[in-house]
Parts: C-alpha cells; sequence; structure tokens
C-alpha cells in the first residue's frame, strides 16, 4: 500500500516539475519578447527624438538668416 502511495506522490512530482519547466520556458520568452519591442521602443526614440532636434535647429537657422538679412536691409536702408 504504502509502495503505491510512493509511486503516485513521485508521478505527481514529475508532472509538476514537466509543468513548472513549460512555465518558466514560457516566461523566459515573454521576457525576451518584451525586451526586444523595448529595445525597439528606444531605438525608435532616440531616432525621432533626432529628427525633432534636427529640423528644430533648421527651422532656428532659417530664422536667423531671415533675421540676419533684415538686419542688413536696416543697415542700408539707415545708411542710404
Amino acid at each position: 500500500m504504502s509502495d503505491i502511495i510512493v509511486d503516485v506522490a513521485q508521478v505527481i512530482t514529475s508532472f509538476a516539475m514537466v509543468a513548472s519547466v513549460i512555465y518558466l520556458g514560457i516566461q523566459i520568452r515573454q521576457n525576451r519578447i518584451i525586451m526586444k519591442l523595448h529595445f525597439g521602443y528606444k531605438l525608435n526614440e532616440r531616432l525621432y527624438r533626432r529628427y525633432f532636434e534636427s529640423s528644430h535647429n533648421k527651422i532656428l537657422q532659417n530664422y536667423s538668416v531671415e533675421i540676419g538679412e533684415r538686419r542688413n536691409l536696416r543697415i542700408m536702408i539707415i545708411g542710404e
């Protein structure tokens, strides 16, 4: 009788071990997917930040050129 109980306990623990290994594999896979997505998000965020900063700098450069042209125009008008 006790041999049957021990055998059943061993079968149950073996199924529990297999289930825990499968669960751990699923968790590792999900973590890997999340890390890939996070890396992609950070990469896109840096890329968009660079685009924004470069476009912002171009706008400021164009604005400063316009201001410089206006100053030259004022100097020419005042100088005449």
